[in-house]
């Protein structure tokens, strides 16, 4: 506030428009932890909202597995599996 005032400026509002709430608590955690002085830029913050993004961190939750398989659900798993590698390479499930 000492830096930008009160109120955010037009371009901060546009700037951070289209973050998530996720995004934002990310980009603070990563301004913290990098020990640079605060605040910082708004596209070095908006870079810091997104560092260290993978896919694990574009979903809502990773789920974990929870059900063993049995041995006939992997049976049936790895034929569903010699069907769809049929498919992509053009050929019988048996030529596998």
């Amino acid at each position: 506030m000492s830096q930008y005032g009160e109120e955010p400026c037009s371009s901060w509002i546009v700037g951070l428009h289209g973050l998530s709430p996720k995004h934002i608590k990310r980009g603070i955690r990563n301004v913290v932890e990098s020990g640079e002085d605060w605040p910082p830029s708004l596209p070095k913050f908006r870079k810091m909202c997104f560092a260290g993004e993978g896919w694990q961190s574009r979903q809502e939750y990773v789920p974990q597995l929870t059900h063993e398989p049995s041995k006939e659900e992997l049976k049936e798993n790895i034929e569903k599996v010699k069907e769809l590698r049929a498919i992509l390479l053009g050929c019988s499930k048996d030529d596998l």
